[in-house]
């Protein structure tokens, strides 16, 4: 339990941040 928790924090702070801007999901 607390570890899929911590999965989604982690998770919405990696989304949070520049990740997506370098990440291959922004692909324009």
């Amino acid at each position: 339990m607390f570890v899929l928790l911590f999965f989604v924090l982690a998770l919405s702070r990696a989304m949070d941040g520049s990740w997506l801007d370098e990440g291959p999901l922004h692909d324009d």
